[in-house]
């Protein structure tokens, strides 16, 4: 069985199937990648500025450190576990044996947009060591307001559909809610489809600090 941290950040190709246990990833951590660093970022992505500190309402917190020296579209973060991360475009923890997919079709949502759209196959290593299959599907779904520490922050709705694309029996979605000024994740809300996301926990942010940039 699959168990999800609370909270997270974005990164998070989230399925119904299999997970790594930490603060900071909603993502199972594996060993093949296929790593495709030093290339630009999409146009309009940005990691959250170095200090950036997130703090949720069920404990714990994200702090942004840096963006990876040789690869712009790596936001490297640590938990309150103290455990470190390096999160692809801020929404998939790495390494993942589906970077160069997550990669390729993430990047068509920058500038994120209202109504733009991608998808590929995920894939997650499960507990017992088989390797799970999904149909992932990702939309910009519009700008909202969100209650923030008692400050209204301006943030940028994604949805993902994720549903297993060889059996079938698991399926769920996903809202996750960026900061638009830093990148932050915010909030994350989910519903289960089929299957059982037992250890699955909505979280929501109760204070974003953000360094005072020079200048």
């Amino acid at each position: 069985m699959r168990k999800f941290p609370v909270p997270a950040t974005i990164a998070c190709l989230l399925s119904v199937a299999a997970c790594q246990t930490d603060t900071a990833s909603l993502r199972p951590a594996t060993t093949n990648t296929s790593s495709v660093n030093g290339a630009a970022p999409p146009q309009g992505f940005r990691c959250p500025p170095a200090g950036t500190v997130v703090n949720f309402d069920r404990g714990g917190f994200n702090h942004y450190l840096r963006v990876e020296a040789d690869d712009p579209a790596v936001c490297v973060l640590t938990s309150a576990s103290g455990a470190r991360f390096r999160n692809l475009f801020n929404l998939v923890s790495l390494p993942a044996m589906d970077e160069a997919a997550a990669r390729r079709s993430l990047a068509q949502l920058w500038p994120l947009e209202p109504g733009k759209t991608a998808s590929f196959t995920s894939l997650a290593r499960t507990t017992s060591g088989n390797t799970a299959i999904f149909t992932d599907r990702w939309l910009v779904a519009r700008r909202e307001g969100l209650l923030v520490g008692g400050e209204t922050r301006d943030t940028v709705v994604l949805e993902r559909s994720s549903e297993g694309a060889v059996d079938n029996v698991s399926a769920a979605n996903y809202t996750f809610w960026l900061d638009a000024e830093t990148g932050a994740l915010l909030k994350m809300t989910y519903s289960v489809i089929r299957g059982n996301a037992a250890g699955i926990a909505p979280f929501e942010a109760t204070r974003i600090r953000v360094p005072r940039q020079p200048g």
